[in-house]
């Protein structure tokens, strides 16, 4: 696979997620899952948010706000985007603290290409393999002029 290349809006503010980034779809609570699965229309703005999440480099609200306008951008209906984003805002700190406690500790959230055969087993037994062999993620290229999309909930138009 290849990175993941993500324009907001219409704006000049690009975001790429490293190909091997590890992620799970959409983070639903169980009794939500009548409603929502973790893969929907939203899956490509939830490997956004969760790549944000992981890199800390935006704050948790720019995050958010830009996984709602991802949300928008992909079509996702009104009624979903505001019930998947009030559940983000409601409930996303403890994701937003265990993210941080991985970068804190320099667990990797990046399978490199050269441990590919990883992707077949657990995500934890991955992990504890990158770790054991020395992996670390590297430094986040995300700007600050990305990040000041997500000032606003509104989709930038420039």
């Amino acid at each position: 696979n290849q990175p993941y290349r993500y324009r907001i809006g219409a704006s000049n503010a690009v975001l790429t997620i490293p190909r091997g980034f590890v992620f799970d779809y959409a983070s639903v609570p169980p009794p939500v899952t009548l409603v929502y699965q973790p893969q929907g229309r939203y899956s490509r703005a939830a490997l956004v948010h969760d790549y944000l999440y992981a890199t800390g480099v935006c704050t948790r609200l720019q995050s958010d706000n830009i996984f709602l306008i991802a949300m928008r951008e992909s079509g996702v209906p009104k009624d979903a985007r505001t019930d998947i984003y009030t559940g983000v805002r409601l409930g996303g700190q403890g994701a937003w603290d265990r993210n941080a406690a991985d970068r804190q500790a320099g667990r990797p959230r990046i399978i490199p290409a050269r441990f590919a055969y990883l992707t077949e087993g657990t995500w934890p037994q991955a992990r504890a393999t990158l770790i054991a062999n020395g992996v670390r993620d590297q430094a986040p290229q995300i700007s600050a002029a990305f990040c000041a999309k997500g000032n606003s909930i509104e989709t930038p138009q420039s």
